[in-house]
This record gives structure tokens, C-alpha cells and sequence, in this order.
């Protein structure tokens, strides 16, 4: 297993789908995270177009705390604190892994009350994506 990084939320594997997408959920947890829910793209396509993809996960994940502190500063950002994790296998056979990065959040939010939060929650995605490289 070689990983490749273009990015901290970002990385690319050589293993299998299965194996790896059980990895990244035992690293998000391990990370602090909650699971809010996951969507089997492959699967999801097949049943409503007949699409047939490599296998393609999204996990939707929070983090408690964090999302407590957000919301007592910035109460209309609840709906952003849930962040998308892709698992994707790629055309060559590879698995790739890409979380969103939660800076963005910042941009809308200029008096700067989130930024230890946000600087926080992409501390703990890295350490999820970080963990992958063992």
C-alpha cells in the first residue's frame, strides 16, 4: 500500500474498496466523529438508472462538540457542520478518499468567532486521513 496525497483531505490508495472503506469509518470514529449517514452510490444508481459505476460511498459525518461550540456563535450553520467523505474506487483501481474541507465554512462568517472551530474540525479530518496512511 502506497499512498498518494495531493492534498490533507485527500488520498489515494492501493487496496481494496471494502477493506479501506471499513479503515476510513474506524478513522472518523476514531477521530471523534459520528456517522450521520452513508450513501452507497453503486448501489443507489443501479437501482434507479440501471447505472452501473465502481463501487462509490459517501459518509456523512459531525462532530458533537465542535458542532455544540459552532452553533452557540453561529447558530444558522447547523446544516454546514455535517461533512461529506468520499470513498471512491477509481478507473485504475485505486481508492480514493476526499473529505470536504470545513475552511470554507469561514467564508461566509468575516467577525471570525468559528475560525478555532473550523481550524479544529480540519485538524481532526486530517487526523482521520492521516491514520489512513499506516
Amino acid at each position: 500500500m502506497t499512498p498518494t496525497v495531493s492534498s490533507r483531505l485527500h488520498l489515494r490508495l492501493q487496496e481494496a474498496f471494502d477493506e479501506t472503506y471499513k479503515r476510513v469509518l474506524t478513522a472518523l470514529k476514531a477521530a471523534g466523529f459520528d456517522i450521520v449517514s452513508e450513501v452507497d452510490l453503486q448501489d443507489a444508481l443501479a437501482r434507479r438508472v440501471d447505472g452501473r459505476i465502481k463501487p462509490n460511498k459517501v459518509i456523512f459525518v459531525f462532530h458533537a462538540e465542535l458542532t455544540h461550540r459552532a452553533l452557540t456563535v453561529a447558530p444558522e450553520i447547523g446544516f454546514r457542520m455535517v461533512h461529506p467523505v468520499a470513498v471512491t474506487q477509481t478507473l485504475d483501481d485505486q481508492v480514493e478518499i476526499n473529505a470536504a474541507d470545513p475552511m470554507g465554512l469561514l467564508r461566509d462568517q468575516p467577525e471570525g468567532y468559528l475560525r478555532p472551530i473550523v481550524e479544529e474540525l480540519r485538524a481532526r479530518l486530517d487526523q482521520a486521513v492521516e491514520a489512513l496512511k499506516a
